[in-house]
């Protein structure tokens, strides 16, 4: 957060994985919080407090706003600077990482997708590493494109549930569900209800054959981790089309340097993190 301007918050309950431990507002930021629930609002930061259901109190806010000059010109220009200057270092920072090897990071398969945003893309990740990667990696240059994040709301396997969700309430939107291979295997029965309903989305199945968060987890607390953690290999491709969806593997950087085809034309990647040996990229799939 830019700690020398107002920073808005609207529905939030910033608890400490949506705010990285609480450190992503700073203390002496200036914050303005709307929620409709009164004890979300200002929980963990001093706030100004807008009671009140989200669209409303915006268009309030709004209407009250127009015609104010709301920051001396050069603080604008100050804050566009940062803002462009953190996107410069993000980039430096990822740029190791956007290689040929295999297999796949997910920083490459997330800058694939990226590619593909447009103003009316919907991205949808599941809960656990994918939302992790979609919110670190990702960036909306659209006012319409939607990222519906899983933090505070939802548990592990909502990413093609909700994606469904996204397609059917807005039809006309490309829908891209993010998900890790944990995740998926708790909904692998929807991608029959997507093809029998006709509700059109693609999926990227991160595949690292890991329950990646729950061994970390387990490692921190108890210095070790159990069987539990690791998956056996599944060719969620084959599972794809047995059920008549469409099902692709990706192996290597080249499909994934284009991103997730149109038409239900995927592009799936296996990241190299949380290994035990190696093993088979799963397939990217459009249902």
């Amino acid at each position: 957060m830019y700690k020398k301007v107002c920073n808005l918050l609207i529905g939030t309950r910033t608890n400490e994985d949506g705010t990285d431990g609480w450190r992503l507002i700073p203390r002496d930021a200036q914050v303005l919080h709307i929620d409709i629930s009164p004890e979300e609002i200002g929980r963990n930061h001093q706030s100004v407090r807008l009671l009140g259901d989200a669209r409303e109190t915006l268009n309030a806010l709004t209407d009250a706003l127009a015609g104010r000059a709301l920051n001396p010109s050069r603080s604008q220009a100050e804050l566009e600077r940062f803002i462009a200057g953190a996107w410069e270092a993000f980039e430096r920072d990822r740029a190791p990482w956007l290689t040929d090897a295999s297999p796949i990071r997910p920083e490459r398969t997330l800058a694939a997708i990226q590619r593909r945003l447009g103003p009316d893309t919907i991205v949808v990740p599941d809960a656990s590493y994918a939302s992790s990667w979609i919110v670190g990696q990702l960036r909306t240059s659209h006012p319409r494109t939607r990222i519906i994040s899983p933090r505070g709301l939802a548990g592990l396997g909502r990413g093609l549930p909700l994606a469904l969700g996204a397609k059917l309430a807005r039809p006309a939107s490309e829908v891209i569900a993010v998900v890790g291979d944990g995740g998926f295997g708790h909904v692998w029965a929807e991608m029959e209800t997507a093809v029998r309903s006709d509700v059109p989305v693609t999926v990227v199945v991160l595949n690292n054959g890991v329950l990646g968060y729950q061994k970390d987890a387990e490692k921190v607390k108890f210095g070790r981790y159990t069987s539990s953690a690791h998956l056996r290999q599944v060719d969620h491709a084959l599972i794809a089309r047995a059920v008549g969806a469409q099902g692709r593997s990706c192996h290597g950087p080249a499909r994934s340097r284009r991103g997730p085809g149109r038409s239900g034309q995927g592009a799936d990647a296996q990241p190299a993190g949380h290994h035990r040996r190696s093993r088979r990229a799963s397939a990217s799939i459009a249902v």
